[in-house]
């Protein structure tokens, strides 16, 4: 596989600005130069990626998401898909993000809803996930009924919102809605699988995944995912993720760690009281022997709800494999 130093240097590319872009060097959301972020650029590669063009700057990945079997075991239960670059940084998808048009978005959402359906369609294939925005959810709720109902695909509700048709910044502003929960419930209804993902609690109602909301549309989601913020907080020592204090500071206090654990809680068995056989996913990011040893250990993420219960991760930080096509 060709390097991105190799494919920029094939295309006569502007590395030097892809790398800014990489190092977190963006402008501020609606402001600085949209051109900064080369989305010209960006936008051409993604959709050469779509096409199955192997010099494109983009690939398609997939993150194994594990079931825990005891003893310090995993297993993958399911996928999820994810867009990556040669180099192997989470921030030039990002970029892709950043840069493209609403158009471009919706058809980058139908291939990989199409490529999951594609790869889960063996009687033993695995599940895969793929990460949606909440408009482009209304948008696309057609599509979706009439493509991926009853399948293995399951659409993960992501927790930020585009608020412009070209560069710009998603956000985690956007209010999620009456029109969206009565989208949930009619793709539910239908047999489309949804996944919230990055529910938390750590800023109450202000994220738009929080916990009052997840209840709202409990009846009609397939899957409940809790986000690294979360684990930190929950979780005394929390052994893989480097400098996990970039995400969340822990709590204040053990008084401030066992109110936050008990918040946690209170929702887990709300949510199994109402939907026994809902699936949590645990979003830890890596799954090292010492994260296989200790977990786990912590109500309601115990022992005894295993069968319920998910473990995102891999055998690095933001570890995943490309698709094999």
């Amino acid at each position: 596989m060709a390097s991105m130093d190799e494919v920029c240097a094939r295309k006569n590319l502007d590395l030097e600005s892809l790398k800014r872009i990489a190092k977190g060097d963006k402008p501020e959301y609606g402001k600085g130069k949209p051109a900064d972020w080369q989305p010209d650029l960006v936008n051409a590669e993604l959709q050469k990626m779509m096409k199955g063009d192997q010099d494109s700057l983009y690939y398609l990945a997939r993150q194994p998401i594990f079931r825990h079997k005891g003893e310090g075991k995993f297993v993958v239960n399911r996928w999820e898909i994810l867009l990556r670059s040669f180099n192997g940084t989470q921030a030039f998808p990002t970029a892709v993000a950043y840069s493209h048009p609403l158009g471009l978005r919706l058809e980058f959402t139908e291939h990989q809803l199409r490529l999951a359906m594609k790869l889960t369609e063996s009687p033993d294939a695995k599940p895969m996930s793929v990460n949606v925005y909440a408009k482009d959810l209304i948008r696309l709720k057609g599509w979706m009924k009439s493509n991926i109902a009853n399948s293995k695909v399951i659409v993960e509700l992501v927790e930020f919102e585009k608020e412009v048709d070209g560069p710009g910044f998603p956000s985690m502003a956007a209010t999620f809605d009456d029109e969206l929960k009565s989208t949930i419930k009619e793709l539910g209804v239908a047999g489309v699988k949804i996944s919230l993902d990055d529910v938390s609690h750590i800023l109450g109602e202000k994220h738009p995944l929080s916990f009052a909301f997840a209840l709202d549309v409990l009846d009609h989601i397939h899957e409940i995912k809790f986000d690294i913020k979360t684990m930190v907080q929950i979780f005394d020592q929390f052994p893989n993720i480097p400098n996990a204090e970039r995400f969340m500071k822990k709590a204040a206090s053990p008084e401030d760690l066992e109110t936050t654990r008990a918040e946690l809680k209170e929702f887990v068995e709300e949510v199994w009281r109402r939907k026994p056989g809902l699936q949590m996913v645990l979003e830890l990011s890596v799954i090292t022997e010492e994260v296989a040893s200790r977990f786990p250990a912590l109500s309601p993420f115990d022992s005894t709800v295993m069968d319920r219960i998910l473990v995102q991760g891999g055998a690095t930080d933001d570890w995943a494999e490309r698709i094999p096509l």
